[in-house]
């Protein structure tokens, strides 16, 4: 695992390349992968869940490193495939922030609720608190984010809507395995309604309507609904639901993660005056690659089988 699979790819990668991607460098970097996800699932296995959890959050930040790279590489390889364009610009790397952090939030978001339902429910929930604190760490970055870009009201406004998402989170595991309908319905129509539409409308104030508010808020809604969708799944024990939601879920992330970027690079166009943006793939840029979308998936993927399912199956044998 550390050494036949890294040295395959990151041979075949550099190659692929016509050495743009350094074959020690690829196989180096695969290697480091490879260690965050055995070191994961040990972690887990163990009931370590908050060094299992610092190296989820290391591994997936080094997925976009990859990215970074593999499709430097590529850009440099074929410039007039991609009009002599950069792979690496101030443009792409906004993006790639949002993506980043969309992403893990909405595995962190999906967690919370998965195991506060399973502490409730009296399955264990070891993994909640770690989870917790992880979701919470992500919104303090996001947060940093929008600070950065529009200052320090607008963060206090987004902190303060962003952080009634995640308490809903919590709490609609929890109503979801006492059986309290009533509050199971008042959690969905606060996420569905109340937090879609104050974020969808704040963001789209922010970027001064290059983000419509209206799209804004549906795809906010859809976000919220794939991480309820996957709730109930795992409560009826449909682990493929699962794992096919997730994956949609997640892909949707780095959608709203371009939409939103787009936004703010059309609103301060000076700022990115530099930057042509990410070059053209079909479907517009690194988290569209049908090879970065396998890198980007494979981590959270393995994270969540180990987190989700191994967990539920110690705590039935127990």
């Amino acid at each position: 695992m550390l050494t036949t699979f890294p040295t395959d790819l990151g041979t075949l990668l550099s190659q692929a390349t016509g050495g743009n991607l350094p074959k020690d460098t690829a196989i180096s970097v695969l290697q480091e992968h490879e260690k965050d996800v055995m070191q994961f699932l040990t972690n887990s296995i163990e009931g370590n869940f908050e060094e299992a959890y610092a190296e989820f959050n290391e591994g997936y930040e080094r997925m976009f490193t990859v990215g970074t790279a593999l499709s430097s590489a590529i850009v440099t390889q074929m410039p007039d495939k991609f009009e002599d364009s950069k792979a690496v610009t101030p443009a792409s790397d906004l993006r790639a922030t949002f993506s980043q952090l969309l992403g893990a939030h909405f595995y962190y978001q999906t967690a919370t609720s998965v195991e506060a339902y399973k502490a409730a429910a009296g399955e264990g929930g070891e993994a909640f608190e770690a989870v917790s604190e992880m979701q919470e760490a992500n919104a303090e970055q996001m947060t940093a984010a929008v600070k950065s870009l529009y200052g320090q009201e607008a963060a206090d406004a987004f902190n303060e809507i962003f952080s009634t998402q995640y308490e809903d989170s919590e709490a609609l595991g929890k109503a979801v395995a006492e059986g309290n309908t009533e509050k199971v319905n008042e959690i969905m129509d606060n996420l569905l309604n109340t937090f879609a539409v104050d974020l969808g409308t704040l963001l789209s104030g922010a970027t001064e309507g290059k983000l419509p508010k209206e799209t804004a808020i549906a795809v906010l809604q859809q976000h919220e609904q794939t991480t309820i969708d996957i709730l109930n799944s795992y409560v009826e024990g449909d682990y493929q639901a699962v794992y096919e939601t997730f994956t949609e879920g997640h892909a949707l992330m780095f959608t709203i993660g371009q939409a939103l970027s787009g936004a703010i690079v059309q609103q301060n166009p000076e700022k990115f005056a530099e930057a042509p943006g990410m070059p053209e793939t079909g479907m517009g840029g690194m988290a569209d690659s049908g090879t970065m979308n396998w890198m980007l998936v494979t981590f959270p993927l393995l994270a969540l089988a180990g987190a989700l399912i191994f967990t539920r199956r110690k705590s039935l044998q127990e």
